[in-house]
């Protein structure tokens, strides 16, 4: 028969490795707003490098519909959860252009205790912070999934960020998008 306290240690031990398991998703130091301002810069800079090629150098295997798919140049993997590539084909409707073909490399933020309010202004901040001169904000709208804000230079790709709810918890989403 096992040692009681041997078996206790053990009992231990598992139920740490599956909370640190499971706390992967929500990352308590990338909530430090210094943290993100690298994440995204890097971000920017890789969206903006594959703008040219609509993202098709980074472009990896297909996720579930035939214009999304995973990319293969993350920003950082502390920070982000998810970046993928996404190809929007225009629709009309009744021979109006209703929306317009888009291109877009998109990365989601990890899930973060921080309140969605918090979360979009220090998002916001470290955007303005690295996108080149000369673009320009849309202003801050409300929209279903929460904040977000669009900013845009001419002949350039346009740069989203938005900041959603999941499981209680806020996390951003940023975007860069080429419309051809």
């Amino acid at each position: 028969m096992a040692n009681p306290g041997l078996r206790l240690l053990m009992k231990v031990l598992v139920i740490a490795l599956l909370l640190s398991t499971t706390l992967l998703g929500t990352a308590s130091a990338a909530d430090v707003a210094g943290s993100d301002d690298s994440a995204i810069a890097s971000f920017l800079s890789i969206g903006f490098a594959n703008a040219p090629t609509q993202f098709s150098s980074i472009r990896g295997d297909q996720m579930g519909s035939a214009s999304v798919h995973q990319a293969t140049q993350w920003p950082d993997r502390t920070y982000f959860l998810h970046c993928y590539t996404l190809h929007q084909a225009p629709i009309s409707v009744g021979g109006v252009d209703a929306v317009a073909e888009r291109y877009s490399y998109s990365c989601s933020s990890t899930l973060r205790s921080s309140p969605q309010a918090t979360l979009f202004k220090m998002a916001e901040h470290a955007m303005r912070a690295n996108l080149p001169r000369g673009y320009a904000s849309s202003g801050v709208e409300q929209g279903d999934l929460g904040p977000q804000e669009v900013w845009k230079r001419a002949g350039s790709p346009s740069v989203r960020l938005w900041v959603k709810v999941d499981q209680d918890k806020a996390y951003y989403e940023l975007s860069v998008d080429v419309e051809p």
